[in-house]
Formats: C-alpha cells, structure tokens, sequence
C-alpha cells in the first residue's frame, strides 16, 4: 500500500525540475527545458519512513530478486508424490495425483501462470454429453479448469490444481494448498525429473 501511494504521489504531483544551466532546483513552478518543451512540476513532499515501513520494503525487494533455492522438481508417478529438491535446502514434499500420460523422463518448467486457461479437446464435450464448438471457439477456453496457478512441462502437461480431472488435463494434480506453495518456489527453467 505504501508502495502504491508513493507511486500516486509521483505520478500526480510530478518530480522537481533542475535549471539545465545551474542544475538547481528551480523556484519557479514552471521551466524551459533544452529541447523548448515546458514542464509544470511541484517538488515531492518529503516521506517519513517508520522502521516497520523501512522492514517491509525490503522484504519486498528481496522477494522479487531471490532465486529459488530448488533446483530440481523430482515426480515419482508410482508414489504420487512430487518433491522439490536442492543440495543446500531441505526437500519439500507433497501428494499429487498423476495422470497415466504423463511419461518418464527430464523436462523443464516453459512456463509459469497465474489464472491459466485450459484449452478442452472434443473428449472434454463428448463426455458431457455437451455440443462441440468449433476449434478456436472461445467455448473451449476454460478459466479455472488447472486451478489459481499452474506450471507447463510442455503444452499438454500442466502441474496444477483445478477441479478438472487430470485424466482429462494430462499432468499432475496437487492440493491448491501445494500447488501454491510449489508455484511460488519453482522459476521457469528448473529441471524436472519424472520416474
């Protein structure tokens, strides 16, 4: 929030103008700069930062620019059970339902998204008795069928958390729970070992 209104702060009241001949602050409200364009500008009030506030800036910015300490997602399609894995950090585990498509081998997470649509096949309407819109339709774009987030190995095989079932989605199945949880550890590019 506090992010939000120094940014309003900025984009409303604008930022001090230096004269392009002193490199002082001007105590005009307007100036002429090089190219002959004016510019009506107001100096920023000065922000007063409390420790608290000062703390959770930089969480913030550290959260956005640390990577993940996993290095690689290990499926075990027998056990159902995916486990996030690093040599420096302590393996995370969890459930998961598998789909019988899903093969053994090494693959990488291509790509990350929040609020992902599915795209359903003709099966997905034959089997609910439902009639099949034309390819490309937006009918067959389905918000909410992978869940809040999912990870794609590839086109066709998602890891997420929607209602549909995975025989129909292909992929791996978790708890939203997990699902959210695993989302937020995995970056795009790390390995991914099914066995």
């Amino acid at each position: 929030m506090l992010l939000f209104g120094l940014w309003l702060t900025l984009a409303t009241s604008g930022c001090s103008i230096l004269s392009p001949l002193t490199g002082q602050a001007s105590s005009d409200d307007r100036e002429w700069l090089m190219d002959g364009t004016l510019a009506i500008s107001r100096p920023l009030p000065p922000i007063k930062l409390s420790s608290g506030d000062r703390s959770r800036l930089g969480s913030i910015a550290q959260i956005h620019s640390s990577s993940s300490p996993y290095t690689i997602v290990r499926i075990n399609r027998s056990a159902g059970k995916l486990s996030l894995e690093s040599p420096d950090s302590t393996p995370i585990t969890v459930n998961a339902q598998v789909a019988s498509t899903l093969r053994p081998g090494s693959y990488t997470v291509a790509l990350k998204q929040a609020n992902p649509l599915w795209y359903a096949p003709n099966t997905y309407f034959k089997q609910r008795s439902m009639r099949v819109p034309a390819e490309g339709s937006k009918e067959r774009f389905k918000r909410g069928a992978l869940g809040k987030q999912a990870l794609f190995l590839n086109e066709q095989t998602p890891l997420h958390s929607g209602p549909v079932g995975t025989l129909e989605l292909g992929g791996l199945r978790l708890a939203p729970q997990d699902m959210n949880r695993i989302f937020e550890l995995v970056r795009v590019g790390t390995k991914v070992e099914v066995r």
